[in-house]
Formats: structure tokens, sequence, C-alpha cells
């Protein structure tokens, strides 16, 4: 190997790991890299099969999920963070397919996002207190054991979608989140002291509605004006970054402590700002986002969809810093934006290469206004003109390099009259 190859392959070496760990480059802030099309769709995946009851009668039935994540094809990273949500609506309406606008902007980031439904349903209106205690807290019961069963399948297929699974984050909306925090962070045996019976009727917390028995660690929670039953229940070692999107006019979750909707019988629920607060005296990282002037939905979609996408990317970073805000500027794709990753633009056009070094395929992402399709040609240190397989997808090109040498490479590209270049390395 040449002194420049070593020379080129130990300065890339941090970037290299930085990239091992998804930070070295704009994937995962929340710009799309990725567009529409490239995003595969699986609906109504079943992950169980369970007991719905009405009029105390159960009445089985399957239990679906949907699944988005970027296309094998055209996505060189094997391995993808999982962003997990459940809906919200009360325990009594809502479903899987209200959370479809993050999964789509939230894969076209790079995720592999899931959205599930789960048994809802309970006797009496929803509304005005007139609903019946018990059978919400059935509901919620029910929520907590399909929620954990769904996680547990989609993590049993982390080969099938290519899931890190040392990069799983949870959460949703409202009722989803109290499902989620609940189930992770009550125990069976706390649940039980303060409702007994349950188990003993419909089965315990996190071994229902499937058979799979699988471990699982969640590294940081989102929670869209969402709560749990006890913070209490969350030990130091079990507390994990959080983010928390809250409206100051909610009258279903409170913002510290309460009931739900106020309602005296109603169960106990932390909101947003009760769980975040507590988790800053255990000391993980936390976010408050905090609408003055909406209620329960706080905030519109674009902007938690890009603060959960930041969130996530910074925890997975190390970068998380913990703050209260309003309206806080999702511009984090800036802070990860590559440095000694070769791109030089020329006539106002700029390209990235990434991964970079890469192993095997490499994505170019083409500036935005360019609508040609562009030449491109591959040299390597030598200026001899190399040939590899190339894709091309909407504002992206696939290159595959695994056949190419270890060595630097220039790649040009040119579309009508703007030329742009860009310096990859290929390290096998």
């Amino acid at each position: 190997m040449s002194r420049l190859l070593t020379a080129l392959l130990l300065t890339f070496t941090h970037a290299n790991s930085l990239w091992a760990q998804y930070c070295n480059d704009t994937r995962f802030t929340g710009a799309p890299i990725f567009t529409a099309s490239d995003i595969v769709w699986e609906t109504n995946v079943t992950y169980g099969f369970a007991d719905n009851w009405y009029d105390n009668e159960p009445h089985p039935d399957f239990n679906y999920f949907d699944i988005a994540y970027p296309d094998p094809a055209i996505d060189a990273m094997e391995k993808r963070p999982l962003i997990f949500l459940a809906h919200g609506g009360g325990f009594w309406g809502g479903e899987k397919e209200n959370l479809t606008y993050y999964q789509q902007m939230l894969a076209q980031a790079g995720y592999v996002v899931v959205s599930t439904n789960y048994r809802k349903g309970w006797m009496g209106s929803p509304v005005d207190c007139a609903g019946d205690p018990a059978s919400l807290v059935i509901a919620i019961y029910r929520a907590m054991q399909d929620v954990q069963a769904s996680m547990r399948f989609v993590v049993s297929q982390r080969e099938k979608y290519g899931i890190d699974t040392a990069q799983i984050f949870a959460g949703g909306e409202s009722a989803g989140v109290y499902a989620i925090l609940t189930s992770m962070f009550t125990s069976q045996e706390e649940w039980d002291t303060d409702f007994p019976f349950l188990s003993a009727y419909y089965g315990g917390i996190d071994n229902e509605t499937n058979n799979v028995a699988i471990d699982f660690s969640v590294k940081g929670y989102i929670s869209m004006w969402g709560g749990m039953y006890n913070v209490e229940d969350i030990s130091a070692s079990e507390a994990k970054p959080t983010i928390a999107f809250y409206g100051a006019g909610d009258d279903i979750i409170p913002p510290y402590y309460g009931t739900i909707q106020s309602c005296t019988d109603y169960p106990n629920v932390y909101g947003g700002a009760g769980i975040t607060e507590y988790l800053s005296s255990l000391g993980v990282c936390t976010e408050l986002h905090v609408n003055p002037t909406e209620g329960h939905v706080a905030y519109e979609p674009e902007y938690t969809a890009a603060a959960i996408a930041c969130f996530v990317k910074r925890v997975m970073c190390d970068d998380c810093t913990s703050g209260n805000y309003t309206f806080k500027e999702a511009d984090c794709a800036e802070d990860y934006a590559p440095e000694t990753v070769g791109v030089i633009a020329e006539n106002e056009a700029a390209i990235q290469a990434f991964p970079n070094p890469v192993q095997t395929l490499m994505q170019i992402r083409l500036p935005a206004h360019w609508k040609a399709t562009p030449d491109i040609i591959i040299t390597n240190a030598s200026g001899e003109q190399v040939q590899v397989p190339v894709t091309y997808k909407t504002q992206l090109v696939v290159c595959d390099m695994q056949q190419l040498p270890s060595g630097l490479y220039h790649i040009q590209m040119r579309a009508e009259n703007e030329f742009a270049r860009a310096t990859c390395i290929v390290a096998h």
C-alpha cells in the first residue's frame, strides 16, 4: 500500500468510525436523503392475535403494524435505527395510519419506522368523565400488552428489515405513548399492586398477544402530548433520553401530574413536563417543547417530525443537550454536514458522496435543481478511468464500488452546463 493511500486511510479512520455510529453526514437529521419512491412500505403486517372484549365477551382478532424503510436495493446502509410509534385516541379511537406522515418523513431521512395498532375500546363515553374507570384500566392494560408484543415481533424481524437493535427509539402520540412508557417502566408487580387480578384474567404485560420471546432495549423515547402512569417506576439505570411535546391548553393530559382528562376516577398520568423533569433529575438528556397557544395536539407534524429526527440523531451521536423550548428550528443537518468528506462544487453545484470511506454501495445526492441525468466519470489516483455499475434514481446516484481495489478515487459529474466533483476512499 502506498504511503499516500496509508495516510489517506488514516485520515478517514475517524470519519469511518463516526459513520459506523451514524454521525458523519446529514442522514437521520430530518433532511430527506431519499425520495418518496425510494421508500419500501409494508402495511397490515400481523404481529399477534388477541381477544377484543365487547359486552364482556372475548372476540379474537389479529393485530397489525405498518413499516417503512429505505429500499435496500439503493441504500448502502445494512443496519438502520428503528423508530417505533403507537397512535393516540384515548384508548377509544385512532389508527396506525394517523402516523403515516411521520413514517414517510423519517424513512426518507434514513430510518426504519413502524406504526402499530393495538386493541382499544372501553365502556361508556370517553368524554365528560362518563366512561367506566375499570374498563379504561383494562383498555390501557390490553394496549400495554399489544405494544410490547408488537415491539418484540419487529425486533425478531431485525434481519429482514435491516434494524440495528442497539438504536431503538419508541413513542408516539397520546394514548400510544402512555401504553409504551407504562409498559416499559411499570413492572408487572407494580401494576398488580394497584390493579389486582388483571394479570390473572388477561395475562402478563410482556407475554401476551404473541409467543415471541426476545429481549430488546430502547435507547430513547418520544412523547407527543402523551404521558405515563408513574414516573417513580423509572429507576436511574432505566432512565433514557426523552423528547416530549406538550400544549399549554391541553385538557386531556396534565403538564406535570393529575388524572386523565382531570376525571377523578380515571388513572393517574404524568405529562410531558413531569416526565422530563423527573428524567432530568436522574441525569439523562431531555427536550421539552411547549406550545403556549395550543391544546392536546400541540404541534403540526412538520415541526415534530423534524425535531424528533434531530433529537434521535443527537442521542445516537452522544451529542444530546437538555433544554425547554417553545419553537426550536430543527437545523441539525448543518451540524453533521461532512467536512473531510470530499465535495468540490463548481458553477454553484454541489454533491455529497456517502458513506465515505465506502466498501460496497456509495450514494451521491445531487443538487435539487439538477433535472437532467448526469454523466459520471470515476478515475483512480493515477488518473485512469474505471467502470462501475451505476443506478440512477431521482436526485440520487448509486455506484457499486465493491469491485474496485482499495484506494483514492475522483468522481466527476456533469449535468447540462453544470459540473461538480467529489473525492472518495474505497477501503475493503
